[in-house]
């Protein structure tokens, strides 16, 4: 079943009495899982996903003109995910952006390395967007104090390095931020030239609520990555 790309986001607020569209790409389609096949309950949107340039838009992609009325299918019907809230996609703009990004950095990096064979059949990824997972964040209780960016990752998201919508202040831990570590970026501890902030897809699943977000094993973890390039070759061209 083709469901939605896992990094788009639906807007849940409660729905009015404003009826969901579809394009002439996705009609017949169920609004959460993609099924064509047993149309049964009419989508119903919030106010404002159907006010002003908004109205009568596609709820999935949002910039076609809707030609047909939105359904859930009969299996999420009778899973009770038409009463979760309003459907549109909130974020595709978004999205689209991260995945541009994504591309770039992908097209950079396969000209400026070679990956050898060894190391794919190991299983390491080549692209990354977001943080390496061997990184660990500190996750203590945050103060008043916030966070800070270096030049290289101005602008970024400090969990998912998104590039857009930054919505919350970042808030640190009194460890994070005293003596030395005060000021310094809390990704890379470079010296930070402007304020961190979480993005508004991060903000929405609550991520800023999970802690102090500085990265606590950079040393560490570049060390073990000097070996680890060292034993597989893994060298610039």
């Amino acid at each position: 079943m083709a469901k939605h790309h896992p990094d788009l986001i639906m807007c849940r607020k409660q729905p009015g009495i404003a009826t969901g569209r579809l394009c002439e790409k996705h009609d017949g389609k169920c609004v959460v899982c993609d099924s064509l096949v047993h149309p049964c309950t009419l989508v119903r949107v919030c106010d404002e996903c159907n006010y002003g340039s908004f109205q009568s838009k596609c709820v999935i992609c949002g910039g076609t003109v809707g030609i047909s009325d939105a359904y859930y299918c009969k299996e999420c019907t009778q899973l009770e995910k038409d009463r979760d809230g309003c459907p549109k996609i909130v974020n595709l703009g978004s999205a689209k952006t991260d995945l541009y990004y994504e591309h770039s950095q992908a097209n950079r990096h396969s000209q400026s390395f070679a990956i050898p064979s060894q190391l794919n059949k190991l299983g390491f990824a080549a692209v990354m967007a977001k943080h390496p997972p061997d990184l660990i964040m500190c996750r203590k209780l945050p103060g008043i104090a916030i966070g800070r960016l270096c030049e290289k990752h101005d602008g970024k998201c400090v969990i998912c390095n998104s590039l857009v919508r930054p919505s919350t202040l970042v808030r640190i831990c009194d460890e994070c931020n005293y003596g030395s570590f005060r000021h310094k970026c809390v990704i890379c501890e470079g010296v930070g030239i402007s304020d961190a902030y979480y993005c508004k897809e991060c903000t929405q699943l609550e991520k800023d609520r999970d802690g102090c977000p500085k990265i606590v094993n950079l040393g560490s973890t570049k060390t073990d990555l000097y070996y680890k390039h060292k034993k597989y070759d893994f060298k610039k061209r």
